[in-house]
């Protein structure tokens, strides 16, 4: 089995145009939620958003061909040609749909669509959009890592996405999911979610290819589970069930220990059900394992949230940091990070966790990547 690297990364934030500014202002605490002016809120539960300023569109264009260039245009790191591209959105270029357009045009909303858009920018080889709810791109690398640990293909190129539109804060507001102010995740007081967009760009490889194209580990997944609940089209196994099975199945894949893991960047949507179901989920793990969660300086980021987050994560293993959890004031357990702490020793592991709907959940171990970068 070959080892699985992360050669490169690069993400988009609403707090952010790339992980730099994104981690410093989560380190000084900041929020990129604020009242959305993008479409009318009137009848929806929250009027507030993370969204991010001045993507440009044409009339009949989505937004996301704007975000996508921003996120893709100037990668700090090159792109190895024999790569094949995987993508992960929920809904896309959906902002679209609000007009009446021709059916070609409607087609531009698809996944299908963007895959093949982002193949052509950056002249990769498309090879599958995956849909798992908000579960998407970390499931995305759980394959990716899968592909290369096996030798079936030598790297592969994750772009995960989506939008804050109308349609989606519409569908989250009839659910009553949404929170009328800004989300406080694992907080007593927790009332729902908050939307957010964003993107990210990783590049998975093996060592050899890494190094043909001169660059480094920033990080290795070394461990990854995907599962579903089979409980409800919406809530979550209050127990935490399938996301239990997702994490047996990366620590058997990483075989290392619960007690090797230097923090967990859960998936912490400050609704009450999702936080108290992964609370429970790790129960079966942990004890004074540092928690926090990241979607009250970003917003939910739906399909892009994994993506975004394993990204912050090795950035907080690279810096010894283990970032607040914004927006929790009165932690639902003491494990929550409500300020951030500078870890003395060198972490080692971390795990990410995401969960959808759906009952769909999945789990990645990583490791620093060398010297800790």
């Amino acid at each position: 089995m070959n080892e699985v690297w992360i050669a490169g990364f690069e993400i988009l934030t609403a707090l952010g145009p790339n992980i730099k500014h994104t981690w410093d202002n989560i380190l000084q605490k900041k929020s990129a939620i604020k009242s959305i002016s993008r479409f009318n809120t009137t009848n929806y539960i929250s009027k507030v958003g993370a969204y991010i300023e001045n993507l440009e569109k044409t009339d009949n264009d989505s937004l996301l061909f704007s975000l996508l260039t921003r996120l893709l245009s100037n990668l700090p790191f090159p792109l190895p040609q024999e790569s094949i591209l995987l993508t992960a959105t929920t809904k896309a270029g959906i902002d679209i749909l609000s007009k009446n357009l021709s059916l070609e045009k409607v087609k531009q909303s698809l996944p299908f669509y963007a895959l093949s858009w982002i193949g052509n920018y950056l002249k990769i080889k498309p090879f599958l959009n995956i849909n798992a709810a908000c579960a998407s791109s970390t499931i995305a690398i759980a394959k990716g890592a899968s592909l290369v640990s096996k030798g079936l293909v030598d790297a592969v190129i994750i772009v995960c996405f989506d939008l804050l539109s109308e349609f989606v804060h519409a569908g989250f507001s009839s659910l009553r999911a949404l929170s009328p102010s800004a989300c406080k995740p694992f907080d007593c007081k927790r009332q729902g979610l908050t939307l957010g967009e964003g993107g990210a760009i990783l590049l998975l490889t093996n060592p050899k290819t890494a190094k043909k194209y001169g660059l480094k580990c920033l990080g290795t997944v070394v461990g990854w589970g995907v599962s579903n609940d089979a409980f409800h089209l919406t809530a979550p196994h209050p127990k935490g069930a399938g996301l239990v099975l997702a994490i047996k199945k990366a620590f058997k894949i990483a075989k290392i220990n619960p007690s090797d893991i230097a923090m967990i960047h859960a998936h912490g949507t400050g609704t009450v059900y999702n936080d108290k179901m992964e609370l429970e989920a790790f129960k079966n793990f942990f004890k004074n394992t540092p928690i926090f969660s990241l979607k009250g300086a970003i917003g939910h980021t739906l399909g892009a949230a994994g993506g975004i987050e394993v990204a912050l994560t090795l950035k907080a293993l690279a810096s010894k940091i283990i970032p607040a959890t914004i927006g929790c004031k009165e932690p639902e357990i003491e494990q929550i990070t409500t300020e951030n702490i500078t870890i003395q020793n060198n972490p080692k592991y971390a795990l990410k966790t995401n969960s959808g709907f759906g009952g769909i959940n999945a789990a990645l171990i990583l490791k620093t990547g060398v010297n800790g970068n």
